[in-house]
């Protein structure tokens, strides 16, 4: 992947996004975790005769800093853009525990809802006066597997974005 900005700098946020996406197609800890499509990472796919290592590094300002795990990686409070999560966001979710995802939304509008669907489950709260929202997600057993996460506004009307693969085990 290229990234090409010859108007400015990538903001941060977005530094940190692409570096995950890197790292992540690298697998550095060649777990073999493959995208929802199946498709493996370069490394597991050749067999092992390749190692791919990647990282975007800023030349003139500071390392970015954060979590860069890629098995099960976290999404940042920052992550979704449009949304402040008041916590990271798992890409590993357990069957049976209850999460708690709260947030602000940070875009200009007025939103009436927050949706996360994993896989064909949908889960909404209602954004208040204050612009925040808490969601509460609960899996079952008939949810295990790999999903795509999407998250967007107002019976995603406003789809936010689409992230893959996240697990539910």
């Amino acid at each position: 992947m290229i990234v090409v900005s010859p108007e400015r700098l990538l903001a941060e946020e977005d530094l940190r996004w692409f570096n995950f996406w890197a790292k992540r197609v690298s697998d550095p800890d060649v777990t073999g975790i493959e995208s929802l499509s199946g498709v493996p990472s370069l490394e597991i796919a050749t067999g092992r005769r390749i190692d791919v290592q990647t990282e975007i590094r800023p030349r003139a300002q500071l390392p970015i800093d954060g979590d860069f795990a890629v098995t099960y990686p976290k999404l940042g409070k920052r992550d979704v853009p449009g949304l402040k999560l008041k916590r990271e966001l798992p890409s590993r979710f357990e069957v049976g525990r209850t999460y708690r995802i709260k947030g602000k939304v940070r875009l200009a509008g007025d939103y009436e809802t927050v949706d996360l669907t994993i896989g064909s489950r949908v889960f909404s709260a209602r954004v208040d006066a204050k612009r925040k929202f808490s969601l509460r997600v609960k899996l079952a057993t008939a949810d295990q597997g790999r999903h795509w996460l999407t998250i967007g506004l107002d019976d995603f009307d406003r789809p936010l974005c689409r992230i893959a693969p996240v697990y539910v085990d």
